[in-house]
């Protein structure tokens, strides 16, 4: 069977990981699976099977907007007899106006209507809710199937994991920063929100690390005199999450929010502002810290807290370890592809 991925980037962005995931099981099982990509868009440093292909179609257009319409217009065009899965609204009308599909399942990993302003937002949100309205929505997972079940009527969820490399890989117990944040530009991940605790950090000497796929981010925040790193694979970002105590989560809205998880499976608890999807795994005071949005005094107060309190933040890593093993991705994967997608 042929499995197509349309994806407008193929980036280090947690959605498309989890796509990476389901094409390698899919690859595993004896499955044809390409990822189409617009041309220029295509930065990754995840393992992908051997046999998956990558297709960069299009134009390399500087434009984000241009890109992904000239990218609607020619990528239905390289999609012949096989199944296409969407994760997105783009490339759900990619999926829907491919004429020579067999079926599509529309995999939504977030309300992407919400990462966006302005007129932008405005067309944003006529298209997602024009998509969700679709027979072949499928949750990322049950936070999600609850949220658009009041748009239309999801078949279905994941319960969406991580790669068994942060569950089984040898856990390092050598710490060297008190936190790890992943740096990120999407207005939704509020970026502004860990610029503004800069100072507090500073002044009662928290250590940490920031890492990022982003150089033009990794070059402003070492600038600032910021300890950066770009990981260039998953072995390399376990090795990052390993030194470190705690993880910072500063997003407004996450469908799931993949890093959180992952830094789990390490022993590393997240403390993070409430922002919907991470309540799938993340239970307060039990294996992170979940605070009210933009209470920054109490994301300091926990920081510290867990910082100095050595029995406190062994006992929610040992929690946050046990959590992260009931969310072993293959399995889940192998039932979705053999129930949804082959059916």
């Amino acid at each position: 069977m042929n499995i197509y991925i349309p994806v407008l980037g193929m980036t280090n962005h947690g959605g498309v990981r989890v796509l990476v995931q389901l094409a390698n099981q899919a690859s595993k099982m004896g499955h044809n699976v390409i990822f189409l990509a617009p041309k220029g868009k295509v930065h990754y440093v995840f393992e992908l099977n051997s046999n998956i292909l990558v297709n960069e179609v299009g134009l390399d257009l500087k434009s984000k907007i241009l890109s992904w319409l000239c990218f609607i217009f020619v990528c239905p065009f390289y999609i012949k007899n096989g199944i296409v899965i969407a994760n997105h609204f783009v490339t759900y009308f990619i999926a829907f106006f491919s004429w020579k599909k067999d079926k599509f399942i529309y995999l939504v990993q977030g309300l992407e209507f919400k990462c966006y302003s302005g007129i932008l937002g405005f067309i944003a949100k006529i298209m997602c809710y024009i998509s969700y309205k679709s027979k072949f929505v499928f949750a990322a997972n049950k936070y999600l199937f609850e949220e658009l079940r009041g748009y239309g009527n999801p078949i279905g969820f994941l319960n969406l994991g991580i790669s068994n490399l942060f569950i089984n890989k040898y856990l390092n117990k050598n710490k060297k920063y008190d936190f790890i944040y992943f740096l990120r530009n999407e207005k939704y991940k509020r970026k502004d929100r860990f610029d503004r605790l800069l100072s507090d950090f500073d002044a009662i000497g928290i250590s940490f690390v920031c890492v990022s796929q982003d150089e033009c981010l990794l070059d402003e925040y070492k600038n600032k005199g910021l300890t950066c790193y770009q990981p260039q694979n998953d072995n390399e970002l376990i090795e990052v999450i390993d030194q470190c105590k705690l993880m910072l989560l500063t997003s407004e809205h996450e469908g799931f929010a993949l890093p959180p998880l992952e830094c789990m499976a390490r022993g590393v608890v997240p403390i993070m502002y409430e922002c919907g999807g991470p309540s799938n795994y993340a239970i307060n005071n039990y294996n992170s810290i979940i605070v009210s949005p933009d209470d920054d005094k109490l994301i300091i107060s926990s920081l510290n807290l867990l910082i100095n309190d050595e029995i406190l933040l062994h006992k929610m890593s040992n929690n946050a370890l046990k959590t992260s093993k009931n969310y072993d991705f293959d399995s889940e994967l192998e039932n979705f592809i053999n129930t949804y997608l082959i059916q």
